[in-house]
């Protein structure tokens, strides 16, 4: 992935087809959390990294739930290990829980995040197959304190689960301003050339003065 770097992964051991990561922009500083003693594969699996942004640092969480998966109490687990009061975390997830109905798996997903100022910004379908149309892919941000944000659908055609695009718009972040440098190449070559253009030189004037 140009001009990204991988941040943090989980990768299943023992069975196939899993893994979560977060890829950062490489001109970000982050740092990888482990998270791994906290993942049971087919339950709950997540990866984390820590970034220093100008405004705040920010903790971004990615995690997969199974859907027969018992993650709540793992989850919370998580959270208090990470929660101080100088990190805003983002949960971004597929918890395989429906948010466009009420349920039960819901209200104590909800009740849970909602100890952490985390809520819920996913309102569209983010899974539609044949008959299907779930919101089980979703991204939790403390929205009292964050506000002004956007999030939209991006049908990406790698899964049929469609990505998710949120944008929170007052938090600062450093420009990085690319600059034109220009520089001189030294080499055998370059210096051999250099050598001969001085043998073409009238050194006339220069003779003179010194006279």
């Amino acid at each position: 992935m140009d001009q990204y770097k991988l941040g943090a992964k989980f990768c299943r051991e023992s069975h196939k087809s899993g893994e979560v990561s977060i890829f950062v922009r490489d001109t970000l500083q982050c740092t990888n959390i482990n998270l791994d003693e906290f993942c049971k594969e087919q339950d709950i699996e997540a990866c984390a990294v820590k970034i220093n942004l100008l405004s705040l640092t920010v903790c971004i969480i990615c995690i997969y739930r199974s859907p027969t998966g018992n993650f709540l109490h793992t989850l919370d687990s998580i959270l208090n290990f990470l929660h101080n009061n100088t990190i805003e975390i983002i949960i971004c997830c597929d918890f395989n829980i429906n948010y466009l109905n009420d349920n039960d798996k819901k209200s104590k997903l909800d009740n849970l995040l909602l100890s952490y100022n985390l809520y819920s910004t996913v309102n569209f379908p983010t899974r539609i197959h044949n008959n299907s149309v779930l919101a089980i892919d979703n991204i939790f941000i403390d929205k009292v304190k964050y506000e002004n944000y956007s999030i939209h659908p991006l049908v990406n055609g790698l899964s049929d689960h469609d990505a998710q695009l949120i944008t929170i718009n007052n938090i600062t972040m450093e420009k990085h301003i690319n600059r034109t440098q220009s520089i001189r190449k030294f080499n055998e070559f370059s210096i051999s050339q250099f050598a001969v253009n001085l043998s073409y030189e009238n050194w006339d004037n220069v003779y003179r003065r010194g006279c």
